[in-house]
Formats: C-alpha cells, sequence, structure tokens
C-alpha cells in the first residue's frame, strides 16, 4: 500500500465540470486503491470528519490520513482557482516552469519559504514538518 494524493471535495459535493460524479464515489475509490494519504487545501478541512466517518461506514478499520495545506491566495485573500480563470500548474508546464520552480513557488505563496526558489519534491515534507 503506498502514499497517493487524492483529489477530494465535501462530502456530497459534484464536481463542476461533467461528468458529475455520484455523492460518495471519490471515498469508495480512494477505498478500493488503498488511498492512506490525502493531500488537500485547508478549506476542505470542515469536511474531513464527514469523509472519515463515509470510509468508516464503507468498511475501512484504518481511513486515510487526510493532511490540509495552506491556500495561495491572489490579492483580496481570494484563493487561486482554475474556475475564475487564474493560472494552473498544467499551464505553467506548458509555458517551460520546471516542476521544481512550480513547488517552489507554491511554497513560498503559503509561507513555508521566506522567497521563492527552486524546491525538489523530497524537501517539502521537511518544510511542512517545521512549518
Amino acid at each position: 500500500m503506498g502514499s497517493w494524493v487524492s483529489g477530494a471535495r465535501p462530502v456530497g459535493a459534484v464536481r463542476r465540470s461533467p461528468p458529475p460524479r455520484p455523492r460518495g464515489e471519490l471515498e469508495v475509490d480512494d477505498a478500493r486503491q488503498e488511498i492512506d494519504l490525502v493531500i488537500r487545501g485547508c478549506d476542505l478541512l470542515p469536511s474531513t470528519g464527514r469523509q472519515i466517518q463515509l470510509a468508516r461506514l464503507l468498511g475501512r478499520a484504518n481511513p486515510p490520513l487526510f493532511v490540509h495545506h495552506p491556500l495561495i491566495c491572489k490579492s483580496g485573500g481570494v484563493k487561486l482557482s482554475k474556475a475564475t480563470g487564474d493560472t494552473g500548474i498544467r499551464e505553467l508546464r506548458r509555458q517551460g516552469v520546471p516542476p521544481s520552480a512550480v513547488l517552489g513557488q507554491a511554497a513560498y505563496l503559503t509561507g513555508l519559504l521566506p522567497r521563492p526558489r527552486e524546491l525538489q519534491p523530497a524537501d517539502l515534507a521537511g518544510l511542512v514538518a517545521a512549518g
């Protein structure tokens, strides 16, 4: 069983883009794939208890560990969102921005780094633990 980053939405939410997914489908998928780590934005913290309860109702003795990261916000404190036209990682990669630079910028914008710098995924865990 390996760690995997799972997309997450509040229980009962439906994706904005078609096709809509039935309630609880994400939790069923996570259980089937033995997902044991879910990393998502802190705006989803209030739904975590319900998702753990649903995982237990689906028969999971050990629900996944949920880790919530700070949101990256634009001016005014509004979170960045592709739904409102903000640039996503895919666009940055198409522009040739290396993954280490994207990760470093995200770590800087969430307060994990004092200034932007290239960052390797293996270094991120130490920053989160220290943060």
